[in-house]
């Protein structure tokens, strides 16, 4: 019998999602609108620079992981230089257009970039994998990843609405330097409450590192792996394409914002219920469950035109809830896999960080594509074009799903009669 875990414990591990939540959504969504607006390089060359800063940043990620299980006796001292580095490289990127001298702007774009994504990564995968250290029992397993998530995603909820409030009174530029400082107060609060006492204190001692020749050969982790790549290809795409269906469908654009917030509250106040679900049903069942309420969402979004945003905000609140079981259920799995085996998992989370980055750039990488080859440009009410984007908004997502559902279903993932 394993012991169950203290809320207090919970949220001191949990907090630290809170500013790498919050930076997310600027580094990765804000930060190319906001160099468009400030920086005197064209367009196609920040997005070019952006581009293979991300690129190297997700294929550093299994070596990162591979590092932090290598380096696991001085993982404090790693998380501390890297939450430093980060904030250095974020408070860089967010002055670089009041600092940055005629001629040198891609050079200091270039270095920041790779200093930042490196150290957001950094980390990531210690955060995730620092959690195993909590407990390796399944039912708690399942509670970590759900407050994990949830700290994460209260994160990207405040960085969300922070610029809009903040540029009521000051600039631009201003109001995302004022951002940045306040993710590096953030960030300094959350590292001082996580890192006074250890996770290893606090529960279980972590274990052997992993070694690549162990997770080739590990069956039940290609399964876990194969599951979620296929599963997180239609978020990617959604995300890819939220905003152009909200504006050009629904012509509904001065609503995208309500639509997200929907979104992400949703999946945070459906986190208990799956974490509940799971006790009562197992992971399996309530995965497919989750899965199930998103391709019902995404079949429902492809029959959506113009001024249907009350529908619109249902489907939000349906992909929502799947979003909060998915955040759960998926990487707690993963982590009873790892405990199984007695690893230190820097490694493996490594790998799931890189596949979540892959994703986001082969959604765009194909979407965005083929949409334009199939007539559709935004802003432009083709009747062609914008039944390509329903296709690929509502249900070129759904296919993806019913895939991951299909996987799910015939694999042992969590399957007693097939054990891992």
């Amino acid at each position: 019998m394993y012991q169950a875990l203290q809320r207090a414990t919970l949220m001191r591990y949990a907090i630290f999602g809170i500013p790498l939540g919050f930076i997310s959504l600027p580094l990765y969504v804000h930060l190319p609108k906001y160099y468009a607006d400030t920086l005197t390089s064209s367009l196609a060359t920040i997005g070019a620079v952006m581009f293979f800063a991300r690129i190297f940043d997700s294929v550093a990620d299994p070596w990162i992981g591979h590092m932090i299980d290598r380096w696991s006796r001085h993982r404090s001292k790693l998380t501390i230089s890297a939450c430093i580095t980060l904030s250095l490289g974020v408070c860089g990127l967010f002055q670089l257009p009041s600092i940055a001298a005629p001629g040198t702007e891609l050079i200091w774009l270039t270095l920041l970039l790779t200093l930042t994504y490196l150290s957001y990564s950094v980390l990531m995968i210690y955060f995730y994998a620092s959690g195993l250290a909590l407990s390796a029992d399944p039912v708690q397993t399942t509670r970590i990843s759900a407050w994990r998530e949830g700290a994460m995603i209260i994160g990207v909820l405040v960085a969300s609405a922070l610029p809009s409030v903040l540029m009521i009174w000051v600039n631009e530029i201003s109001a995302y330097q004022v951002l940045s400082l306040v993710f590096v107060l953030t960030l300094v609060v959350a590292a001082i409450i996580t890192l006074r006492r250890p996770h290893q204190r606090l529960a279980l001692q972590v274990d052997t590192p992993s070694h690549w020749r162990e997770l080739i050969h590990d069956r039940p982790l290609r399964w876990i792996f194969a599951l979620f790549f296929l599963n997180a290809i239609p978020s990617s795409i959604t995300a890819t394409l939220f905003l152009f269906f909200t504006a050009d469908i629904l012509l509904q654009p001065a609503l995208s914002g309500g639509f997200l917030l929907l979104y992400f509250l949703s999946a945070i106040l459906s986190m208990p219920c799956w974490t509940y679900l799971s006790r009562r049903m197992g992971k399996r069942r309530t995965l497919m469950l989750s899965m199930a309420v998103a391709i019902m969402s995404f079949v429902w979004a492809y029959g959506l035109g113009a001024g249907d945003s009350i529908p619109f905000a249902v489907i939000c609140l349906l992909s929502g809830l799947s979003l909060g079981g998915d955040a759960t259920l998926l990487p707690s799995i993963l982590a009873d896999v790892i405990r199984k085996r007695e690893r230190s998992g820097g490694l493996e989370f490594g790998i799931w960080n890189f596949i979540s980055k892959f994703t986001l750039a082969l959604a765009a990488g194909i979407a965005l594509p083929a949409l334009y080859y199939l007539g559709y440009s935004p802003n432009v009410a083709s009747s062609q074009g914008l039944h390509a984007l329903s296709l690929g908004y509502a249900l070129l997502p759904c296919v993806f799903k019913c895939a991951a559902l299909i996987l799910l279903v015939v694999s042992p993932i969590d399957n007693p009669r097939r054990a891992l």
